[in-house]
């Protein structure tokens, strides 16, 4: 990739984290003897990441008996985009560590990590 393409794509990157990106901040988690407990090794850090939330759908939970019983539950899908290249400390976040939107004081946890093919990290997220 050349300079100027990598300059360029680095400003587009930086534009969209500025216009849809919401501050975050990570804590890394270890699987402990009573729970989950904050990693020392890998402290906690601040970013600014792309939610995606999907439009949702519902989910019918009494089965073939929808006349007796009906139970409709909402279901999102809730994921973060973030620029690997912009928080390199991103490549560090691991499955089960907490994410916290800051300005909604939403908490939740990444249970898996895509690659989109580019410079950003999917984190999959699901409530903790």
């Amino acid at each position: 990739m050349t300079s100027l393409r990598a300059a360029r794509l680095a400003r587009v990157r930086g534009a969209v984290d500025r216009e849809h990106g919401e501050p975050v901040r990570i804590e890394p988690k270890i699987l402990g003897e009573f729970g989950r407990a904050d990693d020392p090794a890998r402290p906690a850090f601040d970013a600014v990441g792309v939610p995606i939330v999907s439009t949702g759908t519902q989910r019918n939970l009494s089965g073939g008996r929808a006349m007796d019983w009906t139970a409709q539950v909402g279901v999102q899908a809730v994921a973060l985009a973030i620029d690997a290249s912009a928080w390199p400390r991103a490549g560090t976040v691991g499955v089960g560590d907490a994410v916290l939107f800051t300005e909604r004081g939403a908490a939740f946890e990444v249970v898996r990590i895509d690659r989109d093919g580019r410079s950003r990290l999917l984190w999959r997220l699901g409530r903790t």
